[in-house]
């Protein structure tokens, strides 16, 4: 009997050691693929809590403007009374913790950056306009003003009058024209990207899909007039659109197409004949519809050049 035993004990067999390293080896790409995961819910998790954050402070600081009339001079404002606009601070030590918030007293801007110092939200400047005759902040483009006058050119700022381009070309009264965009919406919309002051375009509650503005050429100065059309953008865009028509309603004749890049104070131009006077009318869109894309619109010149 118990040689019976000893022989049933000896025909069991064990793993074998290539066995082993397998069960080992399937065991290790099982839990690294645990441990990605959960990083990637963590990151995640930081991603969204910065955008809270900044959410909440971005609404703290209007709040306190609205009742105060400036910008709190530091985010610790907002935690006193009587407004107790926020319960507490959250992290501003630039550089510590998985995220940390930035603050500018000057133009209420918030903006909240991973420990990647990527920025998670904000960067919008909720800064009042100047005055009409002044410029934006940072002094990097145009901020209010009817007139400004292009490189080159000698205007006259005497309404009702003729001017003239240093090349010898008559402009009609008020012409070359400069239309400051950030007249366009509310100023809340409103960015300070690249120290200019603008528009955004593009699809979004306060963004314009459609920039269309309406001038007069008067009898006697027909003509090709240059269109310039400054913006800045932190993408590409392809697609922005120049159209005109005669008057304010009708077909539009498209102009050019303009592919935009990533950079500041970009400037494009197109010409366009107009052969007759009276009512005419400018518009820029995105030809290929603007998706999830927007650039700043920073101003427009229009010129007669012949």
């Amino acid at each position: 009997m118990l040689r019976g035993l000893y022989d049933a004990r000896d025909r069991q067999k064990g793993f074998t050691l290539v066995e082993l390293l397998i069960v080992i080896v399937i065991l290790g790409v099982l839990a690294a693929i645990v441990i990605l995961a959960i990083g990637a819910f963590d990151d995640r998790g930081e991603l969204a809590a910065c955008k809270a954050d900044v959410k909440s402070v971005e609404v703290a600081v209007e709040a306190y403007r609205a009742d105060q009339g400036n910008y709190p001079a530091s985010l610790d404002e907002l935690t006193k009374a009587p407004g107790n606009y926020l319960r507490e601070v959250p992290n501003t030590t630039e550089g510590s913790g998985e995220y940390w918030i930035l603050y500018e007293p000057a133009t209420g801007t918030v903006e909240g950056r991973l420990k990647t110092n990527e920025v998670c939200a904000g960067g919008l400047a909720l800064a009042t306009p100047g005055p009409s005759d002044t410029t934006g902040p940072g002094s990097g483009g145009p901020g209010g003003g009817s007139t400004t006058t292009s490189p080159g050119t000698t205007t006259s700022t005497t309404p009702g009058t003729t001017t003239s381009t240093s090349s010898g070309v008559s402009q009609p009264p008020g012409f070359p024209l400069t239309v400051q965009a950030e007249n366009l919406v509310d100023p809340y919309y409103r960015d300070t990207l690249c120290g200019d002051w603008g528009d955004f375009l593009g699809n979004g509650s306060g963004y314009l899909s459609e920039w269309p503005y309406t001038f007069t050429i008067p009898q006697g100065y027909t003509g090709t007039y240059r269109v310039t059309v400054h913006v800045d953008s932190n993408q590409t865009v392809n697609g922005l659109r120049l159209r005109y028509r005669n008057g304010t309603s009708g077909g539009w004749t498209n102009v050019t197409t303009w592919n935009v890049g990533n950079g500041c104070n970009q400037s494009f131009t197109a010409n366009i004949t107009f052969s007759s006077a009276g009512t005419k009318q400018i518009q820029l869109d995105n030809a290929n519809g603007w998706g999830n894309k927007w650039l700043l619109l920073d101003a427009v010149e229009i010129t007669r050049i012949s």
